[in-house]
């Protein structure tokens, strides 16, 4: 099946109306970090300029094997850190990075080849692994996938002004506090037990216990933060004071979204066109998937139907033109293979069809971020090439 330009169009345009159908607001934590929906909306822009436009000497945007943390089994994902390169036509700050002010944001964006938001993940002590997808209780939400079965949910956190408290510590605190203060006048008094009526809490008496953890009392760590209970001594929340006030935290739920599933024999499970003659390739001692290459050819022939909108003005985002038909027009270009952030990622188990394999180096004087796909404007997949100096040569095909 060739796809050209105008089926091209119409699978685009599909694509995009089914994901933004299902859309919401999305927010994630992330190490007890919390990332707003704004704040996540914001990165996903930028994560897909980057996918457009970074230059190949940066490693960012890196391939991401998803089949463990995402269940996604038949597509690479691309991960753009919270700060990135930027190259060609890309400039600008991140808005992920300046609410987090870290040095390093061990923190990812992860998308998929359309620009569809996956996920958040961050690393930590060299893994990845996957931050979760909240939304806060008093919204409401019914939870859905794209086919409308709902998605289970259940209690997270509590978020005090910014500081993340996981629901499983503070119902275990509550749970030791409870069973101690029947027994114990000392405890008791440790806990220094606060009396309060809130119309944050239906105008009813409210009792703040100190949260307890790790054998002792959090005081100092906790801040001005505390377990709410009424007088039948069952929680009712957490609360933290700012200035003279109490206020009440807010209940977050965390979202355990199902693995996408094949609906149409055409399309991969996250709406992926299937691309006629993919198979894999080999350059140097590096292999790369049919899966790989298709979701890079999904990605490159987003931009070509991008620059085809914008020809008239002669302003192209294809990265890289095949210098070699320059008299002959744009027919042909090369799109840079996206590849995995780091070398331990190989050691991941990654199952059969592993985004990269080999070394960080394909063969004499290529470099890792040298290898590309060419295609046509017409979105015909044309081999895997290596860029060795002003030369492209194609790699084995297997």
């Amino acid at each position: 099946m060739r796809t050209h330009l105008s089926e091209l169009a119409v699978i685009i345009s599909f694509y995009v109306y089914t994901m933004a159908a299902t859309n919401r607001p999305r927010s994630f934590v992330c190490e007890r970090k919390y990332f707003s929906a704004d704040v996540v909306s914001k990165s996903l822009e930028n994560a897909c300029v980057a996918l457009t436009y970074s230059d190949v000497s940066c490693r960012f945007t890196a391939a991401l094997d998803g089949s463990k943390l995402f269940g996604i089994q038949d597509a690479a994902l691309f991960s753009v850190p919270t700060t990135v390169c930027y190259g060609h036509q890309y400039s600008g700050g991140n808005l992920l990075h300046r609410i987090t002010s870290e040095n390093r944001v061990n923190s990812r964006i992860v998308i998929d080849s359309m620009c569809n938001l996956v996920g958040l993940v961050y690393r930590s002590k060299r893994s990845y692994h996957r931050c979760e997808e909240t939304f806060d209780s008093h919204d409401g939400l019914t939870v859905k996938s794209e086919n409308e079965s709902e998605i289970s949910t259940k209690n997270f956190a509590y978020r005090c002004n910014g500081k993340i408290f996981l629901y499983q510590d503070i119902f275990s605190s509550y749970e030791y506090l409870k069973d101690k203060l029947s027994l114990s006048a000392e405890k008791k008094a440790k806990v220094n037990i606060i009396r309060i009526n809130s119309h944050q809490f239906g105008d009813n008496e409210i009792y703040l216990w100190s949260i307890y953890g790790d054998g002792d009392f959090l005081v100092k760590r906790a801040g001005p933060y505390r377990i709410a209970v009424n007088k039948a001594k069952d929680i009712v929340g957490l609360a933290y004071r700012k200035n003279n006030h109490w206020l009440r935290c807010t209940e977050m739920q965390s979202v355990d979204p199902k693995p996408p599933k094949v609906i149409d024999g055409t399309k991969n499970s996250i709406g992926e066109t299937l691309f006629a003659n993919i198979s894999p390739f080999k350059c140097g001692n590096k292999l790369f998937s049919a899966i790989t290459l298709n979701s890079h050819m999904q990605a490159a022939c987003r931009v070509i139907q991008e620059d085809a909108n914008k020809a008239i003005n002669e302003e192209f985002s294809f990265p890289m033109p095949d210098l070699a038909e320059k008299n002959e027009g744009r027919n042909t270009g090369f799109w840079p293979i996206r590849q995995l952030e780091m070398g331990d990622d190989r050691k991941a188990n990654s199952p059969i069809h592993s985004i990269i394999e080999g070394s960080g180096r394909v063969g004499k004087g290529i470099k890792r971020r040298n290898i590309f796909i060419k295609l046509n404007s017409a979105c015909d997949f044309l081999g895997v090439y290596a860029r060795v100096g002003d030369e492209f040569l194609e790699c084995q095909k297997l």
